[in-house]
């Protein structure tokens, strides 16, 4: 019924997530990689969390100004180190070092959160390798944290065999509007 009568909220307005996730988020249009960018950002900030995205410039810049269209003081939280909008690292070794002084800030914080849309990789010239290098040391990163990591891959930018790397090193898959358990997170090489 609330289907027929349009009162249904997307599945990521409806998307909780657990604890500690490690989550690759794929997606088909740049509209619902933005939809789920801004939602995870915005309820971060409202749970208290400490709230990193790493996006290309373009997106990064498109994220603040609808964030502060919807009421968020984003210039405020910014020099609060209450969010942080960042283009990535140079290297995988530089983006975890900046990640880990972030977890040391997040003590305070009722959280961790972190969105990565890949994209950003791209743009610093990265190769396959070195973002599937990426995503295994978050995994050493993460253990025993309470954090949300939330890193999403454009399918038409990113390749099937990138895909299929991305799911070795997420224990949840978003896809589809549907969050999944990821079969061959348990099969990949530690």
């Amino acid at each position: 019924m609330a289907y027929l009568t349009g009162d249904t909220s997307s599945a990521i307005d409806a998307l909780r997530l657990p604890a500690e996730s490690h989550i690759a988020h794929f997606y088909k249009n740049q509209d619902e990689g933005f939809e789920m960018s801004l939602k995870t950002i915005q309820r971060g900030l409202n749970k208290g969390e400490l709230v990193v995205a790493m996006d290309p410039e373009e997106k990064g810049s498109f994220l603040k100004t609808k964030l502060n269209e919807q009421g968020v003081l984003v210039d405020i939280l910014e020099g609060q180190q209450i969010l942080t909008v960042f283009e990535g690292s140079e290297t995988p070794e530089d983006q975890i070092a900046f990640v880990d002084r972030l977890i040391e800030r997040s003590k305070s914080f009722a959280g961790f959160r972190l969105l990565g849309d890949m994209v950003w990789t791209r743009n610093k010239n990265w190769n396959a390798e070195m973002v599937h290098r990426l995503e295994k040391l978050t995994n050493h990163q993460r253990k025993n944290l309470p954090a949300k990591y939330i890193c999403q891959y454009d399918l038409g930018v990113f390749s099937r065999d990138e895909a299929f790397l991305a799911m070795q090193t997420h224990n949840f898959t978003f896809y589809n509007q549907k969050l999944n358990a990821c079969p061959y997170y348990d099969l990949a090489p530690k």
